[in-house]
């Protein structure tokens, strides 16, 4: 899941998660919180929202992109962490990690930060519900 609501200094940067399979629940970094298992509310808490697909993958990587997610709660929220290490999270790096765990690498622009609009951009996702 994508949204670009959030934001702050009038940049959207959005926020992004990883859907439990049954859509009841996410896996999300989240600041002051870290890495946390939280409740699915994702169409009242945001405005706009979209959920993705990646292409090409079957039910066992989205089942292992969920595990390695899960496996990262407790660990903490950082902006300045980088694709390179895997012990402090934002939100869109969780889910980009998570992905190219499974060999699917949804950094649109393969720079060194990955946002939540490089997931919702790159060729391998698709759309397949939204808000509006």
């Amino acid at each position: 899941m994508i949204t670009y609501d959030s934001g702050s200094a009038g940049w959207n940067y959005g926020h992004a998660a990883i859907v439990r399979w049954d859509g009841d629940y996410i896996i999300e970094a989240w600041p002051g919180d870290g890495v946390r298992y939280f409740v699915n509310n994702w169409k009242i808490r945001w405005k706009t929202w979209k959920a993705l697909w990646v292409k090409g993958a079957m039910g066992e990587d989205y089942t292992s992109a969920q595990s390695y997610a899960r496996a990262q709660i407790g660990e903490p929220y950082s902006l300045t962490a980088t694709k390179g290490q895997s012990s402090k999270w934002y939100c869109s790096l969780l889910v980009w990690k998570a992905w190219e765990n499974r060999g699917f690498d949804l950094d649109d622009d393969g720079g060194m930060i990955v946002t939540p609009s490089d997931l919702d951009q790159d060729p391998e996702t698709i759309t397949y519900a939204s808000s509006n």
